[in-house]
């Protein structure tokens, strides 16, 4: 397939380097739903004893450090980090790999990617595809964002690059023991109503303004700026994700079972999400001591879905 075929992909709750892979994995014709496999966690370290401490730190999203070693292991997508002198050697290397039918990944400054909201505002780290290149700048995919063929001129491109990747393909290792692999999903989910129910109890002491603080609409912030909202917001993507995960599986030989539980998940990924929007009026009105019992309430009730859920899984596996 011509690198002038690939098409962006986006799944909801997926951040921008999962898009990347997903991407990578839509053009090659690899299937990217076992990477998923790991999305079913939550990990709460409660801060003891420490003052201005936000909620949101407690949070342990253990899934994204490893997103390179899945896309490798299940997809067969290698990931190599491009090394240049300067920008005229990035764009000679670029070249190289479009010719090749390969895309390169690349690591940006949002202050100066144009069809970013963060355009000439606020500094932050973020990645996409390079898929070509024209006189006018290079053409970029970046389905976090859009479903668009971006172009970033060469000028705010040299100012915005933070790093680069190439790709490449190799066997894919093939899932041999479905039951097991299925059983390792549920066992990294076995302790996650436990920390629910923590992260629940310390809702009830939060102290919302200073959760908050880092949002700021009238000098320019965005609820991704509040850790609390951003881990949230990841999740409840991660329970779409596994969703998708299960939904693949479920195609496999005596495992259709698996299908009845995707509007579980969904779901699920829907009550993490209210959670979020529960906590961003409470901070917009006022956190009363009514709200936060109901709060806790509706984050136990989670925890004890999440369990049943899992619990139902393993006995039907």
């Amino acid at each position: 397939m011509s690198i002038s075929d690939m098409r962006p992909i986006h799944v909801d709750g997926a951040d921008c380097l999962n898009h990347i892979y997903m991407t990578l994995c839509n053009y090659w014709n690899r299937k990217y739903e076992p990477t998923f496999s790991n999305q079913w966690d939550f990990h709460y370290e409660q801060a003891s004893n420490k003052k201005n401490v936000c909620l949101g730190a407690g949070i342990r999203v253990v899934y994204e450090n490893d997103l390179e070693d899945l896309f490798e292991r299940y997809c067969g997508i290698t990931t190599e980090k491009l090394e240049f002198s300067d920008f005229h050697n990035f764009i000679s290397q670029t070249e190289n790999e479009l010719s090749n039918d390969r895309p390169i990944g690349i690591a940006v400054n949002t202050f100066w990617c144009p069809w970013n909201k963060d355009y000439q505002l606020v500094e932050r780290y973020h990645m996409m595809l390079i898929v070509g290149l024209r006189k006018d700048g290079v053409l970029c995919i970046d389905s976090y964002n859009n479903l668009e063929i971006n172009v970033m001129p060469y000028s705010l491109l040299e100012n915005s690059i933070c790093g680069a990747w190439k790709y490449g393909l190799q066997p894919i290792i093939e899932i041999d023991d479905i039951r097991g692999f299925l059983i390792e999903s549920m066992q990294r989910a076995q302790n996650s109503p436990n920390e629910i129910r923590l992260f629940a109890k310390a809702i009830y002491s939060l102290d919302i303004k200073q959760e908050y603080a880092a949002y700021n609409p009238n000098i320019y912030s965005t609820l991704w700026d509040v850790l609390l909202n951003r881990k949230l917001d990841l999740i409840s993507g991660s329970r779409n994700m596994f969703s998708l995960y299960l939904k693949y599986m479920a195609e496999k030989d005596g495992y259709d079972f698996l299908a009845s539980y995707v509007p579980l998940f969904i779901e699920l990924s829907n009550k993490w999400n209210k959670v979020k929007m529960i906590l961003l009026k409470c901070y917009l009105t006022e956190f009363r001591l009514m709200d936060r019992e109901k709060l806790l309430s509706y984050i136990n009730d989670i925890a004890a879905c999440e369990e049943s859920v899992r619990l139902s899984l393993v006995e039907k596996l």
